[in-house]
């Protein structure tokens, strides 16, 4: 008769048990091994919990700690056998699909998952990841334990568990380090020591049902021993040619794997099991660690790769495994583009129960119609289209001009409460963020949720420095614009310029589905965010008649944005630190601002699937407008009409009066002190003590208070905003005027490109196309040229006037 073989996809690969006992003892034996309160499985349990439950939290599903971490997700399970592994994490609330090339563990796998309801709907499936790909499956998470020593390609197998993986999943690879330990555990022990215990785990599971057998006895201990193996390490016995340590990979040799690849390894952690108090822990236990980085390749998706090291017998070697993170593209080594740190406490936000629906009466028809309130207070526009009054009547629309009170988009980037003058970025307040953390920081926590850890930083620093330099057309470009271009216009169309520079980025040449790939949207975030400010850096000095200075690597985002200003070209030159940090809280509280004018154009454009680049150049032209990027310049403008604190009180006069503007109050969100302005405020000083104090700051700060103590201002409830204070920084620091609006442009670009990211996953996205309240002429039918009169009401070609230079020209000769 022939053995029955289970296939378990876990420390090992293969148990038997020899005839006769198939029946009684493989019973016996699956129910115990699948069974949670055992001591193996619920070790597996907890370590799969403590290793996927952190996705479970970025993935928004629940805490951690919860019952059921994984709900909502999608777990494959490559190479499942007979579903150890599918199972718990069924469990845990994961969708799960498990996947084995041996049509015999698939079988197995269905037949034990059918005995519980929490696992009978995993779905099982005889096929291959390679398969699974052409298939267009993805997962949130993939997992490929002890599969890829015997693939005859590994670095084509984990390009396929890449591409089943989704954006921001995770992929989980393990495999047999090609140790003198494990040549001696895994082969010699377990597949020729052992290979007198063939039957004995049979043996002992039957004798649990006092049917011990007759043809062998052993002492209580080794009974007790191999019912340990049994149940803990299911280390029964492996046929003979199961593994050849030939095809086992060691962790160098798995690095090389994962370059070729595109997937850069970073670290390594020792994960050990002892199967003797049956606990497991992390251990720094390996033959070496690993730290490389390696910032060439392309490839951006993100695996957590643990890779075991089997040692066998339990009563004499421990079990250990060595982990790693990876993560490709150069630009992520380490797992950076997953947010992972929080902060210290987390609150949740308070429930404004304001859900349900509203009836309305339409007094035109007498009809009664009801309208769903969702729990954000919003209702569906689209739901006021039934409203009607008839065939003819299209139904209601809203007339809304500006978006004074229309949501285009839920988004959880920025929050504002311009009742209380609150400001946070994901949460978190932007005073606490301009106290203690740097502008590239806020552009991650922006852009992927989460504020980073030290080696996220560190490798976000990295790729943002390291896409910087812009390409020589776009130098050429800059110089071929006329010497007193402004520099907004220069960086309009330099950033407009890029796409074509970057036709890899392009959907119209790439495909609509280009976006799809985190790996391609996140190069242009690194690339637009280190390429703005020395595309900024070209335009300042272009304007001032200064050539072009190569940006420094070896500076944090704002200095070397001072250092391209300053330098010269002398490398060895450094900014001020003080007046660097200034510019640096100036970015963050310029970085983003919900659904401002620019903001709304970047989505509005972006919405078409046009490529990013031109998208944020449509974006930055909106910032551009006088309203919008240049309200600063207008405030040094009031300021300087003022001229002394004496007089002040006229002009307050006048503004009420209607016959003066003033500039940097009140604000379309804030009905409160702009937050922003209060630290700007603070950092005017620390600028003053360095280049001197500008005397405008007087007049400033005394309108602020004429103004908070007038009731007039107080009424309509006008506060300075971030306007009032920035652009006297500016001024004291250097730049001129015309400049302001760059310096609010190369922080926003943060805030663009975590809207234009956040679009991209928003299933709610559509292309925008606004309706309007058509207000023209009903119907005319067309008329000959001939047969036309003048209408005293058609528009009139307004004077086009003739320079005298044209003048000139045209009174010579031949012209």
């Amino acid at each position: 008769m022939e053995d029955w073989t289970f296939a378990w996809k876990s420390t090992f690969h293969q148990v038997s048990f020899s005839e006769g006992h198939e029946g009684i003892a493989g019973d016996i034996f699956v129910l115990d091994v699948m069974n949670l309160e055992g001591e193996f499985l619920l070790q597996i349990y907890k370590e799969c919990a403590s290793l996927l439950a952190p996705f479970a939290t970025k993935f928004y599903i629940k805490n951690p700690y919860c019952a059921r971490p994984l709900e909502g997700l999608k777990i494959v399970d490559v190479g499942c056998g007979g579903g150890i592994l599918s199972e718990p994490l069924a469990r845990m609330g994961a969708t799960m699909m498990g996947v084995d090339a041996v049509e015999k563990n698939i079988k197995i796998a269905r037949l034990h998952a059918d005995l519980d309801p929490l696992t009978s709907a995993i779905e099982y499936r005889c096929t291959t990841a390679e398969k699974l790909v052409e298939e267009h499956k993805e997962f949130d998470a993939v997992i490929a334990l002890e599969v890829i020593e015997h693939v005859a390609d590994p670095a084509e197998f984990c390009k396929s568990l890449a591409a089943l993986t989704v954006s921001d999943g995770a992929t989980v690879i393990s495999t047999i380090n090609r140790s003198m330990r494990s040549y001696a555990t895994a082969i010699i022990a377990a597949e020729y020591l052992l290979h007198w215990l063939v039957s004995l785990p049979a043996q002992v599971l039957v004798s649990h049902q006092n049917c011990p057998p007759a043809s062998l006895v052993l002492p209580p201990q080794i009974l007790a021993t191999a019912d340990l193996l049994a149940k803990n390490l299911l280390l029964a016995h492996l046929p003979k040619g199961t593994h050849q340590w030939s095809s086992f990979l060691t962790p160098e040799e798995l690095v090389l794997i994962l370059q070729r690849a595109s997937i850069t390894a970073q670290e390594m952690a020792g994960f050990v099991y002892n199967p003797l108090t049956g606990r497991w822990s992390l251990s720094d236990d390996i033959s070496h660690k690993l730290r490389e980085r390696e910032r060439e390749r392309e490839s951006k998706w993100r695996v957590l790769l643990i890779h075991q090291l089997l040692l066998g017998l339990a009563w004499l070697f421990s079990q250990l495994t060595y982990r790693l993170s990876v993560e490709s593209d150069a630009f992520f080594s380490s797992p950076a583009i997953e947010a992972s740190c929080v902060s210290a406490q987390t609150f949740v936000a308070p429930t404004p129960n304001v859900g349900g629906s509203l009836t309305f009466v339409d007094e035109r028809t007498g009809k009664k119609y009801q309208v769903q309130v969702s729990d954000e207070g919003t209702v569906k526009a689209t739901d006021l289209k039934k409203i009607t009054t008839g065939k003819n009547d299209k139904g209601l629309k809203l007339y809304d001009p500006g978006y004074l009170n229309t949501a285009p988009v839920r988004s959880s980037i920025c929050y504002i409460d311009g009742d209380e003058g609150i400001l946070r970025y994901r949460g978190y307040p932007i005073e606490e963020l301009a106290e203690g953390s740097t502008f590239l920081e806020v552009a991650y926590l922006l852009m992927y949720g989460n504020l980073p850890s030290e080696s996220q930083l560190a490798d976000w620093e990295f790729a943002v420095s390291q896409h910087s330099a812009v390409p020589q057309g776009i130098l050429d470009i800059i110089k071929a614009m006329p010497h007193d271009a402004h520099p907004m216009g220069v960086l309009v169309s330099a950033m407009s310029a890029l796409s074509v520079f970057h036709p890899d980025a392009n959907p119209a040449l790439r495909g609509q589905d280009l976006y799809k790939s985190k790996q391609v949207r996140d190069k242009q975030i690194v690339r637009i965010l280190g390429k703005a400010p020395t595309i900024a850096a070209m335009a300042y000095l272009r304007m001032a008649g200064r050539p072009p200075v190569l940006p420094s690597s070896n500076l944090s985002y704002s200095e070397n944005f001072l250092y391209m200003l300053d330098s010269l070209g002398d490398r060895s030159y450094k900014p001020n630190p003080q007046l660097a940090r200034v510019l640096d809280i100036l970015f963050i509280l310029h970085a983003e601002h919900e659904m401002n004018c620019s903001t709304a154009a970047a989505r509005h454009l972006a919405s078409s699937g046009v490529d990013v680049y031109t998208a944020l150049a449509g974006a930055v032209g909106a910032l551009y407008g006088p309203l919008h990027g240049g309200a600063n310049e207008a405030v040094l403008k009031m300021l300087g009409e003022i001229g002394t604190v004496d007089n002040i009180p006229e002009f307050i006069e006048g503004v009420k009066n209607r016959k003066r503007k003033m500039s940097g109050f009140g604000h379309r969100v804030y009905k409160n002190y702009d937050p922003r302005a209060k630290v700007i405020r603070k950092l005017a000083e620390e600028v003053f003590s360095i280049v001197g104090r500008d005397p405008l700051i007087e007049v400033a700060v005394a309108l602020e208070k004429a103004a908070l103590s007038d009731e007039y201002f107080v009424k309509r409830k006008l506060y300075p905003n971030v306007d009032f204070y920035s652009g006297l920084i500016y001024r004291a620091m250097g730049f001129p005027t015309e400049f302001f609006p760059v310096l609010f442009a190369i922080p926003r670009m943060a805030g663009y490109l975590s809207h234009w990211r956040e679009s991209l996953d928003d299933t709610d996205t559509k292309i925008m196309r606004p309706a309007q309240v058509y207000t023209g002429v009903w119907l005319r039918h067309y008329m000959r040229l001939t047969e036309r009169m003048v209408s005293a009401e058609a528009d009139k070609l307004g004077q086009v006037s003739v320079s005298n230079a044209t003048r000139r020209r045209l009174s010579g000769k031949g012209a």
